[in-house]
């Protein structure tokens, strides 16, 4: 007890020291204590209930600050991607169906057959790479809760978007 009481006076004074350097001596101490405050508050709640505003403010100030001192704050990163995640999904509630349609049988045989009479894939690529594109469509959902959809072309030859 007596030497956690000392680690922490010892951690404040440092606190203290390094932020003296500025002018304003009452505004560090406020800061050092404001610390404190939050370290004992954090010893005591495990997970703060915080309001939507809150959220917004804290990810907002969060891109303010280096991020080398990130490591400070109980609002991580991982957290900030789990509250867009929750939003997106509260925002966006239409089903959105997964995977490729099924293919008709015939289509299957016909493409099996093209294949086994005609040159490996390999060699088809070769072939044909020069001539041919490959396309994707996705969503991506932005921050402030747009939907942007991309329609994103290569050409396989020179990997050119």
């Amino acid at each position: 007890m007596v030497l956690s009481f000392l680690y922490l006076a010892f951690l404040r004074t440092i606190q203290i020291l390094c932020l003296k350097w500025s002018d304003e001596s009452d505004l560090a101490i406020e800061v050092v204590i404001l610390r404190h405050e939050v370290a004992v508050l954090c010893r005591q709640v495990v997970r703060p209930a915080l309001r939507p505003t809150d959220r917004a403010l804290l990810a907002g100030l969060r891109q303010l600050i280096p991020r080398a001192k990130l490591h400070r704050f109980f609002v991580q990163s991982g957290t900030l991607l789990r509250w867009h995640r929750e939003l997106v999904r509260r925002r966006w509630t239409c089903p959105n169906p997964s995977g490729r349609p099924k293919i008709p049988t015939g289509t299957v045989q016909l493409v099996d057959r093209l294949a086994r009479e005609n040159p490996t894939w390999c060699e088809f690529l070769k072939a044909q790479t020069a001539t041919m594109l490959a396309c994707d469509f996705f969503t991506v959902d932005t921050v402030l809760l747009r939907r942007l959809y991309v329609l994103f072309f290569i050409e396989l030859d020179t990997r050119k978007v």
